[in-house]
């Protein structure tokens, strides 16, 4: 599940036709779409891992 959430991501921050506002309302929507609101801050902190090691 988060594997597949971290691809849509990157796909949504891979964009060119998005600016940063539009990139990060489109993952707000894909975060409220793949998970519960109680854990939207675990994954948050995952994406900062995620990003982080690549």
């Amino acid at each position: 599940e988060l594997t597949n959430y971290l691809e849509k991501r990157a796909d949504i921050l891979n964009d060119e036709f998005l600016d940063s506002e539009q990139k990060q309302l489109e993952i707000a929507n894909l975060r409220k779409q793949s998970f519960e609101t109680t854990q939207w801050r675990r994954i948050e902190a995952l994406e900062r891992i995620h990003d982080s090691q690549n």
